[in-house]
C-alpha cells in the first residue's frame, strides 16, 4: 500500500485540532501554560497571554468543526468566529497564531484539506491525516498515549 506524506503544516494543523482530547476530557488549551507547552513543543512563539488563549481555543472550535462535519454543513456560528480570528491575524508576526493561520492556508491551497479527517467514533473525535494513495481512509489509528504527552511529540 502507497501512503502520502502531508506538508509541515498540515502535521501542525492536525496537532492543533488535537489538543483537545474528547474521549479522555483533556485539554492542552485549558491554561496558559498549556498553550505554552504546546508552541513550545511546535517550536513556535509561546509569548502567549489569556488573549491569545481565547482566540486559539475559537479558532481550533472552529477548524474542529470544519472537520466533523461529516459531509454536513458545519457549525457556522464556530466556523465564522474562527474566521474572523483569522482575518486579523498577520500572516508574518510573532503572534502565537501567525503560524496557524499560515498552516490552515497552506493545508487549504495545497489540495490537503480533505485528507485531515475526524475518527468516525464520536467519543474519540481524534483528527488524522488521511495518507492512503486514494484518500478513503476512514478510521484514525490514535496511538494508546496520554494527552499530557501530545505536546512533547508531534502528534501521529
Amino acid at each position: 500500500m502507497s501512503y502520502r506524506q502531508p506538508l509541515e503544516e498540515t502535521r501542525l494543523l492536525e496537532s492543533f485540532a488535537n489538543t483537545i482530547d474528547v474521549e479522555r476530557g483533556a485539554d492542552l488549551l485549558e491554561s496558559v501554560e498549556g498553550m505554552r507547552a504546546w508552541l513550545t513543543a511546535q517550536g513556535l512563539p509561546a509569548n502567549v497571554t489569556p488573549h491569545d488563549l481565547a482566540r486559539a481555543r475559537t479558532l481550533r472550535q472552529g477548524l474542529r468543526a470544519r472537520l466533523l462535519a461529516d459531509g454536513e454543513p458545519p457549525d457556522r456560528r464556530s466556523t465564522a468566529a474562527a474566521n474572523a480570528v483569522l482575518d486579523g491575524l498577520a500572516l508574518r508576526s510573532d503572534d502565537p497564531l501567525a503560524a496557524i493561520a499560515r498552516a490552515w492556508l497552506a493545508t487549504t491551497a495545497g489540495g490537503e484539506w480533505p485528507r485531515l479527517k475526524r475518527c468516525p467514533d464520536r467519543r474519540c473525535g481524534w483528527v488524522f491525516w488521511d495518507g492512503s494513495r486514494d484518500g478513503t481512509r476512514t478510521r484514525c489509528s490514535r496511538p494508546p498515549m496520554l494527552i499530557e504527552h501530545a505536546y512533547r511529540t508531534t502528534v501521529i
